[in-house]
């Protein structure tokens, strides 16, 4: 499931978190938090902002829930 996100690691870990991108649709992703919890967040450029899903603590269940989003599979 990994090879459909890509990993960006931060350049300032302490002003910003890596982050996995989905290849498919740049504006999903799931930020790694400092807590250790990942954090899905979906960008929508009609309206300019962001929009945040709740936390989980693995990785591969941000990674399935980021999937099964709308457009996720453009």
């Amino acid at each position: 499931m990994k090879d459909l996100f890509r990993f960006e690691e931060s350049d300032d870990p302490l002003v910003e978190d890596d982050v996995w991108v989905l290849k498919a649709d740049k504006n999903i992703s799931i930020q790694v938090c400092q807590d250790g919890t990942f954090s899905i967040s979906k960008f929508v450029e009609g309206e300019g902002c962001f929009y945040h899903r709740d936390n989980y603590k693995h990785l591969s269940h941000a990674m399935q829930k980021a999937l099964a989003m709308p457009d996720a599979s453009k």
